[in-house]
């Protein structure tokens, strides 16, 4: 029973794709292209835009921007954007009702020193970020009303792969003078020529391979429908347009059928490749328009 409703199941899709099945390398591999087409194009230009508001702020570099960022997830706070750099230590403007040390730190607090250890915004920022563990004991922090205490700072866990980003972050320049903005510009500009260099390459490479396998694989069905229809009786031949049969030929089997899955035409000529053509019923009268299938 299943067996026959397998045999059921889109018979003619399935004959098809077994005629890309001899060139599955090039097909598989312009799948591949394609899904760096997709990685590639996602770090377009548009994508970099942000990126370059980030370069040109006017007090915090790239990398402070990602200690920020990092700041604000794991200790759950918001923290102003494009500050300069407090000598008195990290100020916090809101916390999230989820922050894991919403009940040691409050909106308006500053966090002047980590471990007993003081700085200075941009500094604890850094620590905070690339902390491995989850409590920072011996932290002091200032409130509104200017009195200090000393708490446990809870942070949500690290990211490992964070301080492979810093890094790759750090290979910009990161001065804040016109001569190091520019440098940090001409770079993101060149990465975004590579990158679009290298997804044209997936797309050349996609849409090469996967039309080499759909033109061999017509191919090859074009030869076992020729050989297939050499060998079929002169009667059937002489009762057949001769228009009729190079329509299959030339029309029912092209590559939209396998490029776009459609393949009832494709099925037409299927029948007369496995035989079926040779057993159809008998030629209908001449006023009628034969078919192969």
């Amino acid at each position: 029973m299943r067996r026959a409703r397998d045999e059921q199941w889109l018979p003619m899709f399935r004959r098809a794709v077994g005629y890309l099945h001899p060139h599955r390398r090039s097909l598989v591999i312009g799948l591949i292209a394609a899904v760096g087409v997709s990685v590639f194009y996602t770090f377009s230009v548009s994508s970099i835009v942000p990126v370059l508001k980030i370069i040109f702020a006017e007090h915090e570099t790239l990398v402070d921007w990602m200690h920020r960022a990092e700041t604000q997830r794991r200790l759950g706070v918001t923290i102003a954007a494009d500050l300069p750099d407090d000598p008195r230590g990290l100020t916090v403007v809101d916390i999230r009702p989820s922050s894991p040390s919403a009940a040691l730190v409050h909106g308006g607090d500053r966090i002047v020193a980590l471990g007993e250890r003081a700085g200075s915004a941009y500094e604890l920022g850094e620590r905070l970020a690339g902390y491995d563990g989850e409590e920072i004991d011996r932290s002091r922090v200032v409130g509104i009303d200017g009195g200090e205490r000393e708490t446990a700072l809870r942070l949500r866990p690290h990211r490992w792969w964070w301080p492979a980003v810093v890094r790759g972050a750090q290979l910009l320049p990161v001065g804040r003078s016109p001569h190091d903005r520019f440098n940090a510009l001409l770079v993101v500009m060149i990465a975004v020529l590579v990158i679009s260099t290298l997804g044209a390459v997936c797309r050349f490479a996609n849409e090469g391979l996967v039309a080499i396998a759909v033109q061999r694989a017509m191919h090859d069905l074009r030869t076992a429908l020729a050989h297939h229809t050499l060998r079929l009786p002169m009667p059937w031949h002489s009762t057949q347009p001769p228009g009729d049969t190079l329509s299959r030929f030339a029309q029912d089997i092209g590559a939209g059928c396998f490029a776009h899955f459609n393949f009832i035409p494709v099925g037409r000529g299927l029948k007369m490749v496995s035989g079926d053509g040779a057993t159809d019923p008998p030629v209908p009268a001449p006023s009628q328009k034969a078919s192969l299938s």
